[in-house]
């Protein structure tokens, strides 16, 4: 069958053996990277200064990603019909696991700017700096095949403080 000269450019040569899975894969095809900026205003590109940095620096660009991608999908700068009337849940496990409490506060500030809700599963050691800027922070138990979720809080002044 003879391809239309519009489409010859376009047409894979599917090769045998070659799995299947490259040709399916849309990294084969798309290349994605962010860019960086600094205070002093020097660009780079993560993918440069991935091996370099700390895990919390190459996590938060990732964060920040996903956020935006999250307030475009649920269409939050759109006011208007069905489009505002949206739970804009994010949910996300392990969250923060290399992130410093200043990078967590800025991220958890940047989710709510975007007016995005979320579910934070994290590591025991976050919990002490999500769960101060969190509307409702749970601990989760677990005994034998039984899990509970259990409200976490603090005593202040001998007063139960939710949070």
């Amino acid at each position: 069958m003879e391809v239309p000269s519009f489409f010859r450019h376009k047409v894979i040569s599917i090769r045998s053996d070659i799995p299947i899975e490259r040709y399916t894969d849309f990294r084969t095809y798309l290349k994605f990277d962010l860019e960086t900026t600094d205070q002093n205003g020097s660009k780079q590109l993560l993918s440069q200064t991935l091996n370099t940095k700390s895990g919390g620096e190459t996590q938060t660009p990732f964060y920040i990603a996903m956020l935006a991608s999250f307030a475009q999908l649920y269409q939050v700068n759109n006011l208007s019909g069905l489009a505002n009337n949206t739970v804009r849940l994010v949910v996300f496990d392990e969250a923060f696991n290399k992130m410093d409490s200043d990078r967590i506060i800025e991220s958890v500030r940047l989710l709510r700017k975007l007016g995005l809700q979320a579910i934070i599963c994290t590591p025991p050691e976050k919990a002490q700096d999500i769960a101060p800027i969190a509307d409702r922070t749970f601990v989760m138990t677990k005994n034998k095949y039984q899990m509970c979720a259990l409200p976490f809080g603090k005593e202040i002044d001998g007063e139960w403080i939710r949070m």
